[in-house]
């Protein structure tokens, strides 16, 4: 498959990921509060970084390729734009990220659909776009090597 990210990125995808990092963010500032101001507070908010950052970057990517405007998007993501993963190991962490998520979430729900489209998604966008576009190389080897 070589359908370019804007021709597999719709709408359902942005309601999909402002709706999942509405949910992550509002159940994280729950656990943070009722953390209280022990060290289990700051490690639940480095964990909570840690772990919106993975969901930001896939909604900034959704974003650009929809055409979003820069100020709709960073009502999501805050200001500023998580870097993008640079080696293959970082793109499929985000791949992996969405997949764990999916399998907690109950089957036949408005949160399984979503993010059933949002694992979907980043699964193609990183194995037909990001990774092959790190390995240019190895891709244009293969392809001589395939003639």
């Amino acid at each position: 498959m070589t359908a370019a990210p804007w021709a597999i990125t719709t709408d359902q995808h942005w309601d999909a990921i402002v709706s999942e990092c509405k949910r992550r963010e509002a159940g994280w500032a729950e656990e943070i509060r009722k953390a209280g101001n022990s060290d289990k507070r700051w490690r639940m908010t480095e964990a909570r970084n840690a772990d919106m950052a993975q969901w930001h970057i896939m909604a900034v990517l959704i974003a650009r390729k929809l055409g979003i405007p820069t100020l709709e998007r960073e009502e999501l993501t805050g200001i500023g734009r998580p870097a993008n993963p640079t080696d293959r190991e970082g793109w499929l962490a985000i791949v992996a990220t969405a997949h764990r998520a999916l399998e907690k979430a109950v089957a036949d729900t408005p949160q399984y659909r979503n993010l059933y489209a949002i694992w979907r998604w980043a699964h193609l966008y990183v194995q037909v776009w990001a990774i092959p576009l790190l390995e240019p190389r190895a891709a244009a080897i293969e392809q001589r090597n395939a003639a």
